[in-house]
């Protein structure tokens, strides 16, 4: 659904960029959408019940609370760190290149916005039909393998963008192949986290991996 959304966005939203007088009433709709997508997840998704806290954690204290939140996320293993990194620096590849990417195409490559939308809406329509078998793959040989396996599959896809990207057709092939490779990524993230942090506190390590994450994206794009 969510990569739906983008090929509608990029093949009949994008190109009114263009126009100069669309962009305010692109940004507030996007930002209405959101708002309603947040305020219709706060009301309609309910969590399940939760174990009582043990009784060391009762009586924590907010700061204590954040302090053995960092203590047993952050410091618990190291294994986890590594985890943090690599969710983080593919988020960070993916950033960057996103960054740079309608740049190249229109002031390098001479493409219009909507040339340009249209091409990331093709791309976006591959996703969206692969994104199930890729879920089959992801169940069949493990979302490790297959995160693993898409990240190598991303450094080769910008290795051929950088060097052989030399007009509209080719930046339309590594559009396609880079939207291939990104899904894979994106349809075992999830699954990887859970495969790796533990069970009973999933959600915490989560959060943990969001905030090393914010705080990364944060000084990249810088």
């Amino acid at each position: 659904i969510g990569t739906a959304a983008g090929f509608v966005f990029k093949y009949w939203i994008m190109p009114l960029a263009d126009t100069p007088s669309y962009m305010p009433w692109i940004f507030t709709g996007i930002a209405a959408v959101y708002l309603f997508g947040c305020v219709v997840m706060c009301l309609m998704v309910k969590e399940g019940k939760y174990p009582p806290l043990p009784e060391d954690q009762k009586h924590l204290t907010p700061w204590k609370g954040v302090v053995v939140f960092c203590r047993e996320c952050f410091c618990s293993d190291s294994f986890y760190w590594w985890i943090f990194i690599c969710v983080a620096m593919n988020n960070v590849s993916m950033l960057c290149r996103s960054i740079y990417n309608i740049l190249f195409a229109t002031e390098t490559l001479g493409m219009s916005v909507e040339v340009y939308g249209k091409y990331i809406g093709d791309g976006a329509l591959v996703g969206m039909f692969i994104s199930v078998p890729l879920g089959l793959l992801v169940d069949k040989f493990h979302p490790i393998r297959v995160y693993a396996a898409g990240m190598l599959l991303v450094i080769i896809s910008n290795f051929y963008g950088y060097y052989f990207v030399t007009d509209a057709s080719s930046f339309r092939i590594i559009t396609i192949l880079l939207t291939i490779v990104y899904a894979i990524q994106w349809a075992s993230h999830l699954p990887l986290l859970i495969a790796l942090f533990p069970k009973e506190r999933y959600g915490q390590f989560c959060s943990a991996a969001s905030i090393f994450n914010s705080l990364i994206m944060i000084v990249a794009p810088l």
